[in-house]
């Protein structure tokens, strides 16, 4: 089971140096690293027949910052986060389990 990166820093247009993280350089440009990141993981986990749980799409917004509420700090989730991404992983797992409950063991020779 794999799962990508959460989003950083939270946008504020009203309120100059947004999306920056204390102690951090700008963390535009990290954004993108994060997304080819992401990317690659979940093209990995395909390939491979992981599985993935995308917590990224459920708490960034459209520019990679965490959406409103679901970060005080830009790099932890708040217990509102936590409780938007805790269905996928629970998800994730029950399908992993089902899937490994139907697959035959392999044979080695």
């Amino acid at each position: 089971m794999l799962a990508t990166l959460l989003p950083t820093g939270e946008y504020h247009p009203d309120k100059p140096g947004s999306g920056l993280v204390p102690g951090r350089d700008e963390i535009i440009s990290g954004h993108d690293k994060i997304q080819i990141l992401n990317n690659w993981l979940k093209n990995f986990a395909n390939q491979k027949h992981y599985g993935i749980v995308d917590y990224h799409s459920a708490l960034a917004d459209d520019r990679g910052y965490y959406q409103k509420g679901f970060s005080t700090d830009g790099v932890h989730p708040t217990a509102r986060g936590y409780e938007r991404i805790e269905p996928l992983l629970r998800e994730a797992i029950q399908s992993a389990m089902q899937s490994a409950a139907t697959d035959e063991p392999r044979r080695t020779t």
